[in-house]
């Protein structure tokens, strides 16, 4: 039977060595983050509120009636939107 001879590395920083000195590092950096109230500071960027701006753009048909038209605005405004704008009104010039 042949035998395989694993040899080791007699080096002063081996491989393992380096990923338990990984490891530990990055728990003593996530203790500091958590008594330092790092932490806190992070969770409080991510649940910052993000604000959305909703533009509404109209083009009415020039058959149509003011009915839908004044539907649409009605609904806008109970929905809160501030920002709406009718577009095409130069078809109503000629």
């Amino acid at each position: 039977m042949n035998s395989i001879s694993i040899k080791r590395s007699n080096g002063t920083f081996s491989r393992r060595s380096a990923g338990l000195a990984g490891v530990v590092i990055f728990h003593a950096l996530l203790i500091y983050a958590l008594v330092t109230g790092l932490a806190q500071g992070v969770v409080k960027v991510i649940q910052q509120k993000v604000e959305v701006s909703v533009e509404l753009h109209i083009k009415p048909n020039k058959d149509a009636t003011y009915a839908p038209v004044a539907m649409v605005l009605a609904e806008s405004q109970r929905l809160g939107l501030t920002k709406l704008g009718i577009v095409g009104s130069e078809q109503f010039l000629q």
